[in-house]
């Protein structure tokens, strides 16, 4: 229900929200009804009976989705586009929790024709891509054979930023097995983000292949990470340098508790001293007594003192959302444009911030 809330204080109408999750209490799909979503993307068959009850006491008839899980056979997943993150194609398991599986959709447009409160206009899927071809079936099925109106293909997201390349202590480990394997460590290479213009010839292509002669639904996607995570970055300052192990540890002053993502790479730089060039491999971890409170791994940095500022780049998506309070109050967020506009988004948290709800 928060995400609702957010929404409706960031100006955002009911026609310009769509209402994902697997998780919709009885209050929050009251809640999405009252400010009239475009769409309720429904995932279970307890979910669907629970809206139809509610959107009949409401008198209206809401317009949902329908999100598939579009795995069906295990070379589905090396089928996906090669850019197709694993941790995102874990959403596609057999065993996954998420949607309905399409032996289930099929049951489910059963299901919904004797539903007369829900009128089904989307089918929505996650990733991208290759899940098109397995669904478009579906799609076929439900716009010619059972006649709903299908308006909307909502093909989720997936987008590779670039920053998904794995850090942490994994990388400790593998340097460890290749010195006893007699194997030169290198240092982790850096990824380049997708191209939006590739992604979207990737997308049409196989829609237009897949399509034949149905309607051209309205396509949606969400390229949520894909957008904000450039538009972030997050300041730490050096607390100390040490060598340890073999490794030089730059300790800096936020980690874990405020990007809990930074098992994704990112880039580094020296914020007050930019111009310096990347002459020393250094591990840059954060203060928690956490061991996996990484922030870069085997990353090339100048030769960083005490009080010096790194910025990390590409941080703007799961980090004020998903940031924590363990052991440390969350920093500012401050928000700059192209004109130079600077305004503060959320204000610098205190001690008393932390424990405020707390009773002693």
């Amino acid at each position: 229900m928060l995400d609702l809330y957010i929404a409706s204080k960031a100006g955002f109408t009911g026609e310009r929200i769509i209402y994902d999750g697997p998780f919709k209490p009885v209050e929050a799909l009251r809640e999405a009804l009252e400010k009239e979503v475009l769409l309720i993307n429904c995932e279970s068959f307890t979910e669907l009976e629970r809206l139809n009850n509610i959107a009949k006491k409401a008198g209206i008839k809401q317009p949902i989705g329908l999100r598939v899980n579009p795995y069906t056979r295990p070379s589905f997943l090396r089928s996906l586009h090669p850019k197709t993150l694993l941790e995102e194609a874990a959403f596609c398991f057999p065993k996954c929790r998420f949607g309905f599986s399409i032996e289930e959709t099929r049951m489910a447009f059963n299901y919904l024709k004797k539903m007369k409160n829900l009128s089904l206009e989307c089918l929505m899927m996650h990733p991208y891509h290759r899940a098109i071809s397995v669904l478009m079936p579906l799609f076929r099925e439900a716009y010619e054979k059972f006649e709903f109106e299908m308006k909307y293909l909502n093909i989720g997201g997936g987008f590779d930023p670039g920053t998904t390349s794995s850090t942490g202590d994994l990388l400790l480990a593998l340097d460890y097995i290749k010195a006893r394997l007699g194997i030169k460590s290198s240092k982790n290479k850096e990824k380049r983000a997708q191209k939006i213009e590739d992604v979207a010839k990737t997308i049409i292509e196989e829609l237009k292949r897949s399509l034949g002669d149905l309607p051209e639904p309205t396509l949606i996607t969400e390229p949520g990470r894909f957008i904000a995570g450039p538009a972030g970055l997050l300041l730490l300052r050096v607390d100390h340098v040490k060598v340890a192990g073999g490794y030089k540890w730059v300790v800096v002053d936020g980690g874990t508790n405020i990007v809990p993502i930074f098992y994704e790479r990112r880039r580094l730089l020296v914020a007050n001293n930019g111009s310096a060039l990347n002459t020393e491999l250094v591990n840059v971890v954060g203060p928690l007594l956490y061991p996996k409170d990484f922030v870069a791994i085997k990353t090339t940095l100048p030769d960083v003192k005490e009080g010096d500022i790194i910025a990390v780049l590409d941080c703007g998506a799961y980090s004020l959302s998903s940031s924590t309070q363990f052991l440390y109050p969350r920093p500012p967020a401050v928000l700059v444009n192209t004109e130079g506009y600077v305004k503060t988004i959320r204000e610098k948290e205190t001690f008393d911030d932390v424990i405020c709800k707390d009773r002693f």
